[in-house]
């Protein structure tokens, strides 16, 4: 029987002592992945080809729209979420992070006739106009411009002498997708009978270029505001000449987001939620253009990222986290979570699928069940997680695990004095359900995790152009490097070692009390000796190439070998 064997791989696990780990848990454990229990390696990058977009600059966010567009921003964080709309599939996509909040869709992105994608975007929100129209009375029978008859009849509303009825109006800014805004000052009092007509004057220009009509309301005898016609822009006058009343006005309340809002996510039910400064913000349901007032909520330290998942929000702060749960946001209630750290990249808060997680000053928080926890205590110790630079983290979701990519302002690999190896940049790999974390030295500066697919995409400025890889769909595995914890024996001289892989060639190094005694270029399954005039009480193997490794065998003999 061999004396040492390495089967059923594990990741990393610095938080507890080498000595101490588990069975065949890794001191270093870069470029592979343990799912199936062998040594298995990504399988690299592809690179996206053609003219994905041309945006220049580094590159903080990425967005895959339909499926088939990618967008792109430079400079700031942008976060995204799609819009709920019925019975279009022409999906309009809602963004924070630029001037403003904005909005596009596939058609809007590529309009504009290059390929730095978006092309054209439009504020999402819709202002309330800040002039009333102007009415005056005219007879029917009159010609246009000709007779005007103006009432203004004192301490009364209505003309009932005349039967002439007193109306006001307002009006609202409605956008190409038929969203609409809040309405304008009242305009002032028409006095008119069956007999005449009231003349609308001072009709607006569009405010922004997506603005394409207003709809005007009137209000008889001072009640409510009802509908009453769409008129398209441009316009000077409008005449009504039929008082057929609509449905009230919906939109009084509406407000548009703030121009500072950013961290926008999706809600159950159509509801967005964002954030500025302390404040956390609701959209009105379906209605992505419209954040009332009274929707706000106040929390008690500025807010770093949010996460929706369902009818939850997950709202990370620079203090404590707050859990939010609602079906609309005139009855959201709040869990402010006991004492946990406090969000330090805004760029590292991910939807987990069932809860949030984000960097903290000293690990991995997760958000969950109503409950905080972190997450990678017992995995990830201190000492390691201050290596890779907290506050450089941007993360993202992949087969159930939390990828955090890292710049430690290093080059090459750290190790600490307690032995663990890192790359100086690149990213972890949290895999909370096994206890363990992978490292991979592939860099990017921002990221997509595709949830229709189920893959990453990695985009990377390289010499002056942004290029777009997808992540474990090369033809070229990368290389990955597994360092196991020290075995403590009696006093003994291993004399062979076998490596059981799918191919070869790979390497294989042997550390025997601390020190590097052999280092065998590994061709085929047979076994090989080891040298000898030596004992040793503590082995560690070290792997390294880019094949599927099934295990690892050290013994006295090849006889054991062979058993």
């Amino acid at each position: 029987m061999a004396v040492i064997s390495f089967t059923n791989f594990v990741g990393a696990n610095s938080d507890i002592s080498d000595k101490l780990l588990p069975e065949n848990f890794a001191v270093e454990a870069t470029n592979v992945f343990t799912d199936q229990g062998a040594l298995s390696t990504w399988k690299g990058l592809k690179a996206v080809t053609g003219t994905w977009n041309s945006k220049t600059g580094t590159l903080k966010s990425l967005f895959l729209l339909n499926n088939a567009l990618w967008l792109a921003w430079a400079t700031n964080k942008v976060d995204a979420a799609l819009v709920q709309k019925e019975s279009n599939l022409d999906w309009e996509l809602a963004f924070t992070g630029t001037d403003k909040p904005r909005y596009t869709s596939k058609l809007l992105a590529i309009s504009g006739g290059g390929t730095a994608y978006p092309e054209v975007s439009y504020p999402l929100g819709i202002i309330a106009p800040t002039a009333a129209l102007v009415t005056t009375v005219v007879a029917k029978s009159s010609p246009a411009g000709s007779v005007k008859i103006s009432w203004q009849i004192a301490g009364t509303v209505d003309d009932t002498v005349g039967n002439r009825i007193a109306r006001s109006y307002v009006y609202t800014y409605v956008n190409a997708s038929g969203r609409e805004g809040p309405p304008s000052p009242v305009s002032n009092i028409a006095y008119s009978n069956d007999d005449e007509l009231v003349r609308l004057t001072g009709l607006p220009t569009a405010p922004q270029a997506d603005i394409t009509k207003i709809r005007v309301y009137v209000s008889a005898t001072g009640g409510t505001f009802n509908f009453l016609k769409e008129i398209t822009l441009p316009a000077t006058t409008n005449d009504i000449t039929d008082n057929t009343f609509g449905s009230a006005i919906t939109t009084t309340l509406y407000s548009p987001p703030p121009d500072t809002l950013v961290g926008l996510a999706a809600m159950a039910n159509g509801i967005l939620v964002g954030y500025s400064g302390n404040n956390l913000y609701f959209s009105e349901p379906y209605q992505s253009h419209a954040w009332p007032e009274d929707y706000i909520k106040p929390m008690d330290y500025p807010i770093k990222g949010v996460s929706a998942i369902g009818n939850m929000s997950f709202v990370s702060t620079e203090g404590s986290p707050v859990v939010v749960v609602g079906n609309h946001p005139s009855f959201m209630t709040f869990n402010k979570l006991g004492a946990i750290q406090a969000n330090v990249s805004d760029r590292s808060m991910v939807d987990m699928g069932n809860g949030a997680m984000y960097a903290s000053r000293d690990g991995i928080v997760l958000l969950a069940g109503g409950k905080a926890s972190m997450v990678s205590d017992g995995i990830i110790s201190e000492r390691v997680y201050q290596l890779m630079a907290p506050s450089s983290i941007h993360a993202y979701f992949y087969r159930d695990k939390y990828f955090g990519f890292y710049d430690s302002g290093s080059a090459g690999t750290l190790a600490t004095a307690t032995g663990e190896y890192i790359p100086a940049k690149g990213a972890f790999i949290l895999d909370p359900k096994r206890g363990a974390v992978t490292f991979t030295d592939v860099t990017c500066d921002t990221a997509f995790s595709d949830k229709v697919t189920g893959k990453l995409y990695l985009a990377r400025l390289e010499s002056g152009v942004n290029k777009l890889y997808e992540w474990n769909e090369g033809t070229t595995n990368l290389v990955q490097a597994w360092r196991s914890k020290p075995v403590e024996t009696v006093p003994m001289n291993l004399a062979c070692a076998r490596v059981w892989a799918d191919r070869y060639p790979l390497t294989l190094e042997l550390y025997a009390d601390n020190e590097l005694v052999h280092t065998e270029y590994v061709l085929s399954e047979d076994a090989f000796r080891l040298p000898s005039g030596f004992r040793a009480r503590k082995w560690v193997a070290r792997v390294t190439g880019d094949t599927h490794v099934n295990g690892i065998f050290l013994a006295n003999s090849a006889a054991e070998l062979r058993q």
